[in-house]
This record gives structure tokens, sequence and C-alpha cells, in this order.
């Protein structure tokens, strides 16, 4: 059961939310819930067509839906724009035919939702820019659907979420009440899921199906919220194992089998429940994840951005896609001067862990070595550019 924003297992051990959401994203969890939402979202929206939506004292039927986030040339103009945007609009008609244009936007957690995203406002403005592909899918649709585009009228819309515990406790929340845009009722839609038809195709689930089994909860895998926490684990401890069995300066990751590594850990440290798991890899993975910072913050530190349009930022004349007064294509192309310099750190640092070094130990030598670093920094920097022309 969950008191006061966390879940009590039989094992007597409290889950947070926070604690959960972040062990699941040692495997990248909240993305793959969020895909896998937006997936099931849209198949689920259609099933609202034809049927009556309720506009406060208006009644309109939605014919067909606009989807944002299902088309990649759509997604990705939409994301260049930088506007706020619903992830999908229903177009319907009045009874007297008039057109009708509601945004709806897909959250798992309703604690992140951002009433202004499903305004009429936000998605006039993005309709209204000069954005071709949303144009000409908007088109499309409309014609599909019989209804004249420039008549559609932008209404306010509404999240789509799954009917579960945590959004249902969001919506009777103070914290709720307290925020700039509370949302109410009329500004979600909560929809029944089916947990392991929508979990069963993630990666991870199997997983925390036999974590479950492990703990011996595998009735809770018949719950949304049970088999969430589950996924959540499952995701994250694979992840986890991923992450602590590469090589710091490896270029591919490993491959772990997790269910033999979990196993073996059950059985050489006595970890007998996801609790006792989760407690130890935390444990290891605050190491790894300090190594992986300095890696980085070694990386940004050697060639800086500031560096880069210092060398090159006025050598190009400004075109189509400039930013910020830079030649366009000179972030894709600092993206690849980034690339090669993390490879010339990767094949050092192997180096030097070959030479008896610990990784720690590798990343301080090369942190020491930074200026003759920088210097082989812009000698790839000029290669690429070079290359680009």
């Amino acid at each position: 059961m969950r008191t006061g924003g966390a879940w009590r297992g039989p094992s007597g051990g409290a889950w947070t939310v926070a604690r959960l959401q972040r062990i699941g994203n040692w495997g990248r969890a909240d993305e793959a819930i969020g895909r896998r939402w937006e997936e099931v979202g849209l198949v689920a929206l259609a099933s609202l067509l034809g049927g009556p939506r309720s506009l406060g004292a208006r009644t309109y039927t939605p014919r067909a839906i606009l989807a944002l986030a299902d088309d990649e040339d759509v997604r990705r103009e939409v994301h260049a724009s930088g506007l706020p945007n619903p992830d999908a609009s229903l177009l319907g008609a009045l009874p007297s035919g008039e057109g009708i244009l509601q945004p709806v936007d897909f959250k798992w957690s309703l604690e992140r939702a951002e009433l202004p995203q499903v305004s009429a406002a936000t998605v006039e403005r993005l309709l209204d820019a000069d954005l071709p592909a949303v144009a000409a899918h908007l088109g499309e649709v409309c014609a599909a659907a019989g209804l004249a585009e420039g008549d559609l009228e932008r209404v306010d819309g509404f999240f789509f979420a799954p009917d579960h515990a945590e959004n249902r406790a969001f919506l009777a929340s103070a914290a709720n009440a307290r925020a700039e845009f509370p949302l109410t009722p009329v500004d979600v839609l909560l929809w029944p899921v089916d947990a392991a038809a929508f979990f069963g195709p993630l990666a991870g689930w199997e997983l925390g199906r036999w974590l479950a089994e492990m703990d011996r909860s595998a009735g809770l895998l018949e719950g949304v919220e049970g088999a969430e926490r589950y996924f959540r684990l499952g995701a994250g401890f694979a992840g986890a194992l991923v992450r602590l069995q590469t090589p710091l300066f490896a270029d591919e990751p490993a491959a772990p089998d997790a269910r033999a590594e979990l196993s073996r850990l059950r059985t050489t440290r006595r970890l007998y429940t996801t609790a006792d798991l989760a407690t130890y890899l935390e444990r290891l993975m605050a190491g790894r994840e300090a190594l992986e910072r300095t890696f980085r913050e070694l990386e940004g530190s050697i060639y800086p951005f500031r560096q880069f349009r210092a060398d090159f930022g006025g050598r190009t004349p400004a075109g189509e896609g400039a930013e910020e007064g830079l030649p366009a294509g000179h972030r894709e192309r600092y993206r690849a001067v980034r690339a090669a310099l993390r490879a010339r750190l990767r094949q050092e640092g192997r180096k030097l862990v070959a030479a008896g070094q610990s990784e720690a130990g590798a990343l301080a030598q090369l942190k020491a070595e930074a200026p003759r670093l920088a210097k082989a920094a812009q000698e790839i920097a000029k290669r690429v550019m070079s290359q680009a022309g």
C-alpha cells in the first residue's frame, strides 16, 4: 500500500516515488514509459471519435486526431521551433457545423502537467507559426475529416493520463491546489490501463516480473501501480548492471545477463529482496555516477563551446539555421568535435588503465594533462571544420 508518497512493501521497506524514479532512470524508465504512453494514448484517444465531447455548455463531436508526437518530420519541426506544444489535438464539429480543435497532451504523471501546454493560446501560436510540416499535416487531417482548416475554433484542451493512484492523489493534493495553474477534473481524462499489456513490450518488464516473484509479490503486477514499481526496478537494475560492468573508457556498453548477475548477488552477498539489491546497487552507482560526471566535466573543460566559438565563430558567413550569431551548422560541427575528443580521451584512458592505473587515477592524470589535450582538441576542431568546407 502507499502511505504519504511511499509504497511500503511486504518486507517493510519504504519505496518513495522519487527513489523508484531515480532507480528506474538508471535504465531510462521514464523515457520508456513516456513513449509507451504516447503510443497507447493515441490508440485510446481514437475511441473518443464519433462520440460527444463536452465544452462547458457546448458539445462537439470529434472526427479526427491531429497527432504531433508520432510523425517524425512533424515532431522534429515542432522541436526545432522551440514552441510549447501538445502531443495531439482532437478535431471535430459543433452541431451547427463549426469546426473545433482541442489540444490533448499525454502525461503518465500529472505532477509534470503544466496547464498552459494544452491551452487554446498555445496551440494557436503553434499552428500560426511558419511550420510547413505541421501545416501540411493539419491540412491532410482536416480534408479527411471534412473540416475547413481556416474555420477551426481553437479551444482549451486536456491531459490524457492513466487512471493511477498517484494521479488521483495529485489531483486532490494541496500541491496541486497551490500551483499557479491547478488542475481540475475538467482538465484531465483518466484512462484505465491494462498493466501487463502496457508494460509487456518494454525492456525491463520481464526482469521486473522476476523481481516481483522473488519478493513473493507477483499479485501486485495485476495493478498498474505495482506493475510500474517492478518495471522501474527491472529497468533500473538492468541499466545499473550495464553501467557498472562497462569500463569507464569503453567505446561500447557491456551486455551483462542481468538476471544471472542479480542471482549471483543474491547468493554471494545475501541480497534476498529487491530492497536489499536496491541499497547495494545505489551504493555502487553513487561511485560510478561520480566517475562519469568527472569524465564529462573533463571533456567539457578541455574544449568548451566558448573556445570553439572564439576559434571559428566568424569564419563562415551566417545563413539559414544560424543561431545566436553563429554560422549555420556550427553547433552540429561542435558536436562532431566533442565526439572525436571523447574518443581520443577514451583511447588515452584505456592505455593508462592497461598500464595499471585505476579509472579514477587515469582520470586524474588526464586532467593534469589538460593543456596538451586542449591543443589536440583544437587540431581535431580544425580537421572537422576543414572537412565541412
